[in-house]
């Protein structure tokens, strides 16, 4: 990165972009020191996510705005369009193709569906729903909006695909042993340039968001959880167990997204996307 340094500007943009990731990760303690009064764990946790969303979005453009004072759809925050349903539909086929592969090699068994009261499972499910659309429109507008569109300005759109892709991937890295940086690194990073080509292709962040949506309603939360610890299953309404010890069936500390599984398919997919 040291070379995208040549003169005052380029060192503005790059502070900006620091800058906001660090905004970004306030926000998450933040919002949970405003959740903590509730004493509930999942109406706390969808309070946490739904909070989450206006703090994270009001904060980073607050700081954009009076920092550059560039209108929101300089960043490709522009209308709606039919094409989000295609993309979001995309974020559900790759899943299931995850899904289908561990199914055609043995590896995952199907538990039944777990039984909760009417009022856990209403809420579950809302929270699945919540936590899908503020994760993902929360990191969509920090990497693939707001620093996405900051590096293409500054530089070209090469970099500002692989750059927030890198920070996209790291940023999901949980523990800093080396199989977890690696594959959560790659799956992250991998994840990142998608969504990034999708943005690229279609120059709208909804689109990006659609796709993140999607995927993370499918994989991540309590909807639909695969996984090989019998004790996070318990908690799912559509438990899989994952039937391997290996961790590269079974992903590091992040789960079954940093299998090689998924690094397989989302690459297949990066692949399909960039020669769409």
């Amino acid at each position: 990165m040291y070379h995208l340094i040549r003169d005052e500007n380029d060192f503005k943009v790059l502070t900006i972009i620091l800058l906001l990731i660090v905004i970004f990760f306030m926000d998450f303690i933040l919002s949970d020191l405003l959740s903590s009064w509730i004493n509930n764990n999942l109406v706390r946790n969808i309070f946490y996510q739904f909070i989450r969303i206006f703090i994270t979005l009001g904060t980073l453009w607050a700081f954009l705005y009076f920092t550059l004072s560039k209108p929101i759809s300089y960043y490709y925050v522009r209308n709606f369009s039919s094409k989000i349903v295609k993309w979001a539909l995309f974020g559900i086929i790759l899943p299931i193709f995850i899904i289908l592969t561990y199914l055609a090699m043995d590896r995952i068994t199907f538990l039944g569906f777990t039984q909760f009261s009417n009022q856990i499972l209403s809420l579950k499910i809302i929270y699945s729903l919540i936590l899908a659309f503020s994760a993902s429109i929360t990191e969509e507008f920090l990497f693939r909006g707001f620093i996405y569109r900051l590096i293409e300005d500054q530089w070209n759109y090469k970099y500002s695909i692989i750059l927030p892709s890198i920070f996209f991937g790291l940023a999901h890295v949980q523990y800093l042993d080396l199989p977890n940086i690696l594959l959560t690194g790659a799956s992250g990073t991998l994840a990142g340039t998608l969504f990034a080509l999708i943005l690229h292709k279609t120059k709208s962040i909804w689109n990006s968001i659609g796709t993140h949506f999607a995927w993370n309603l499918m994989l991540v939360g309590p909807l639909i959880k695969i996984s090989e610890d019998t004790a996070l299953l318990e908690e799912a309404i559509i438990p899989l167990k994952i039937e391997a010890s290996n961790i590269l069936l079974t992903g590091s500390e992040f789960g079954l997204e940093s299998s090689i599984i998924t690094i397989t398919i989302l690459s297949i997919s990066n692949i399909m996307v960039l020669k769409w």
